[in-house]
C-alpha cells in the first residue's frame, strides 16, 4: 500500500470514531425520546465543539497518536487504548447521573463521571 493511502487512511480514523459516536448519540436520543434535533445548525456546532472537548482529554492520547503511527508519521507504535466510543458509552456510562441522580447516557473523560443529556449540555 503506498504511503499517501496510508496516511489518508490514519486521517479518517478520528472523523471515522467521531461518526459513530455521533450515531450513538442519536440513537440515544430516539430511545429516550429527547427532543434535540441534531441536524440543526446551532445544535450541530454545539456537539462538534464538545466532541472536540472530548477527544482533547488526556485518556485519548494514545487514540490520536496511533493515527500519526498508522499514516507512518511516527515509528513509535502507541500502548493499548480504549476508544473514545467505547469508553463514553461503555460500561458505566449507564449509571446515575453525577448532577442529578436520574439516568445518563454518557460518561465523560474528563471528569471521569457519568452525566444525563440535560446536564451534559
Amino acid at each position: 500500500m503506498s504511503q499517501k493511502i496510508r496516511t489518508f487512511r490514519a486521517r479518517l480514523a478520528p472523523l471515522k470514531e467521531s461518526c459513530t459516536i455521533l450515531k450513538q448519540l442519536n440513537s440515544i436520543l430516539l430511545a429516550k425520546k429527547i427532543d434535540y434535533r441534531v441536524s440543526q445548525r446551532d445544535n450541530l456546532l454545539k456537539f462538534v465543539s464538545q466532541l472536540h472537548w472530548c477527544m482533547g482529554a488526556d485518556r485519548f492520547k494514545g487514540f490520536v497518536s496511533y493515527g500519526f503511527y498508522k499514516g507512518g508519521f511516527t515509528t513509535t507504535k502507541p500502548a493499548p487504548f480504549e476508544s473514545p466510543k467505547d469508553y463514553m458509552f461503555g460500561s458505566g456510562s449507564m449509571a446515575a447521573c453525577d448532577n442529578c441522580s436520574s439516568l445518563s447516557c454518557t460518561k465523560c473523560p474528563r471528569c471521569e463521571k457519568p452525566h444525563c443529556f440535560d446536564c451534559a449540555r
